[in-house]
């Protein structure tokens, strides 16, 4: 799944996830469209940490941890 955009100030820019990133797992599940990213984040609360694990400018492989806080 290739991101699209990401949001200024958002968790997931803090996190390193960048426009092009391809994400290949989220929690250590693996990803290969959007409904497959949507059952990865399913049910995670404010103040969980995910890992992302992405391919960034095709070969880069890059972990990321996203901290998952409340909107103000």
């Amino acid at each position: 799944m290739i991101v699209a955009s990401v949001d200024e100030g958002s968790p997931a820019e803090r996190a390193g996830l960048r426009r092009g990133d391809v994400i290949l797992r989220i929690a250590g599940e693996k990803i290969r469209n959007y409904e497959d990213a949507r059952r990865a984040l399913y049910g995670v609360l404010v103040d969980d940490v995910i890992t992302f694990e992405v391919r960034r400018g095709g070969t880069s492989l890059e972990t990321l941890t996203l901290h998952v806080v409340e909107r103000t």
